[in-house]
């Protein structure tokens, strides 16, 4: 097989593996010395009529397991979600497990201890909100070509590309955040922590402590099921989150799953139970604040009114929802202008609410955040004469009225980390923004699992306390997968990635649609939890000679 021959070369041992989700869920690896093409095909073929096949990209000498892990030429991610047409660094190869769902390879040139490869494969998952738990060194991806049975509709594992750059481990680094060298096998936790500095951070309770610090002989004359999950509880107890807890369970003694090509996700679904089962101590009714009617009456309804009209509520928050290349970050930049210069957006929707503007951006690099800025605003006549003038070395703009407009411009935003949140929040409370801009959302929540609603809930709850806390209107640029087909009936907002939690939770979104990348034009359906949809807007953005958006309705 042309795909596997490219990736695992032409010596060493390597794994096929094979899993069948619809009878137990049990996992098998094969080994293959190479050279093995004409066997290593043969029995994907076999195994591809009835199970999931899936291979390693690590060289190993003896069991699949991490003390055996040789050497690797490729760092490696599962990204969920995230479209690799759209990320950097840009994977060497990419492919589609199934609808909207994506892993791929970044050849490194060379082969490197397979400790290294796995460092390099979790700055990724952590830089690009991948998979969290896609980067140990034992990790499987699935073989292109074979048939997905994880589902019921049975995709196939369909190759994207195999022609990408190729990578040192130098220029990974280059383009990805810093992360921990904890061994692969160790926390996948939000942020790379490990275990023992989480327990560090939080008070366990003295059993969860004993249990922790259990002798082997003690772990096998014990229920480990029972008391991995009596730890799991003790954990859950001390405030820590489901990764956490998953990240210092694997640690554990008691960790039963260990080695397992499943064990992250067993992991993570006991700590999702533990969590369930313990529950917060209850609030005392004294201090509980009790509002009359007359009070509550009284409060103005600070997001009654428009920040544009037909287009965003004052004072709400919500999405900017598209599939990839959508004009998703042109339709926000079009929408931080009108509110910044008081004019109206498309020449039409009147802007109720003029004011500064701060946009937190991760998407788009400095040179085309200026050719989209420089654009919009010659379109919008906002300067006359040349765009830049230099002097001295020195860049400016020359015949432009200054907009209050500020950028926090690729500064790594993670809003898992209360640190940045603080800074954030210290930003607008300087500038006193109209609208916040964040662009995109699926960049700035490493290691969150956007179906997860524990994990999306603190998110969401601080980019909505947003709102009512600095008076201003919030704007969340986000990921939307495509229609399933003709009989796909779901709406727009419940298409955005983890629909659940995020539909049940803006005010306003914009969900645009563009039919192909040879066609400008997009449709922009528009809606509202108070006033409802405002109903389909096409607009057609054109570039030559020089930009202008064209409203054709």
């Amino acid at each position: 097989m042309k795909f596997l021959d490219r990736v695992w070369g032409r010596d060493g041992q390597v794994y096929l593996s094979s899993n069948d989700y619809e009878r137990d869920g049990s996992w098998v690896d094969e080994a293959f010395i190479l050279p093995a093409s004409e066997a290593v095909s043969r029995r994907i073929e076999s195994l591809s009529n009835t199970l999931d096949v899936y291979f390693s990209p690590v060289k190993f000498d003896g069991p699949r397991r991490e003390a055996n892990a040789k050497t690797s030429e490729w760092a490696w991610s599962d990204l969920d979600d995230v479209d690799p047409r759209e990320i950097v660094p840009k994977p060497t190869i990419a492919w589609e497990s199934s609808p909207n769902r994506f892993q791929a390879l970044w050849y490194l040139g060379e082969a490197v201890p397979a400790s290294e490869a796995s460092y390099l494969s979790k700055r990724i998952a952590f830089s690009l909100g991948a998979d969290a738990s896609g980067w140990d060194i034992t990790q499987v991806l699935r073989v292109p070509d074979t048939t997905n049975y994880k589902y019921s509709s049975q995709p196939t594992v369909k190759l994207l590309w195999d022609d990408g750059p190729v990578w040192t481990s130098e220029g990974i680094e280059k383009h990805t955040q810093e992360v921990s060298r904890e061994a692969a096998a160790g926390s996948v936790a939000d942020m790379g922590l490990s275990a023992t500095a989480l327990l560090a951070e939080y008070q366990i309770s003295p059993r969860g402590l004993s249990l922790l610090q259990s002798s082997p002989k003690e772990v096998r004359g014990s229920d480990r099921s029972l008391r991995l999950f009596e730890l799991m509880c003790h954990l859950a107890e001390s405030g820590m989150s489901i990764s956490e807890i998953g990240t210092v369970a694997r640690s554990s003694p008691w960790n039963k799953f260990k080695n397992r090509p499943d064990e992250w996700d067993v992991l993570i679904n006991e700590s999702r139970k533990a969590r369930n089962k313990v529950q917060p101590s209850p609030v005392e009714i004294e201090d509980l604040k009790v509002t009359w009617l007359p009070d509550l009456l009284a409060v103005a309804d600070l997001g009654a009114g428009w920040l544009i009209e037909d287009w965003w509520l004052s004072d709400s928050w919500g999405f900017v929802g598209g599939e990839a290349k959508s004009f998703k970050s042109l339709m926000t930049m079009e929408t931080t202008i009108s509110v910044a210069s008081g004019l109206p957006l498309f020449g039409k929707l009147q802007v109720d609410r003029q004011g500064p503007v701060l946009i937190v951006q991760e998407e788009n690099d400095t040179l085309t955040l200026q050719n989209m800025l420089f654009g919009i605003l010659q379109s919008r006549g906002l300067f006359t004469g040349p765009p830049i003038e230099s002097k001295d070395g020195i860049w400016t703009l020359a015949g432009m009225k200054p907009l209050p407009i500020a950028f926090l411009n690729q500064t790594g935003m993670n809003m898992t980390d209360l640190n940045r949140r603080e800074h954030v929040e210290k930003v607008i409370s300087q500038i006193e923004p109209a609208l916040v801009v964040f662009d995109p959302l699926y960049d700035m929540i490493p290691g969150v699992d956007p179906n997860r609603t524990e994990e999306m809930q603190p998110v969401l709850n601080w980019l909505r306390n947003l709102s009512p806390k600095y008076r201003t209107s919030i704007m969340i640029v986000d990921h939307q997968r495509k229609k399933q087909g003709k009989n796909d009936s779901s709406r727009a907002g419940q298409r955005l990635s983890g629909h659940h939690i995020k539909h049940n939770w803006f005010m306003c979104g914009l969900f645009i649609d563009r039919a192909s990348d040879k066609d400008n034009t997009i449709f922009i359906d528009r809606q509202f939890r108070r006033s409802g949809g405002q109903g389909l807007m096409k607009v057609e953005p054109k570039f030559n000679p020089e930009y202008e958006l064209v409203i054709q309705n």
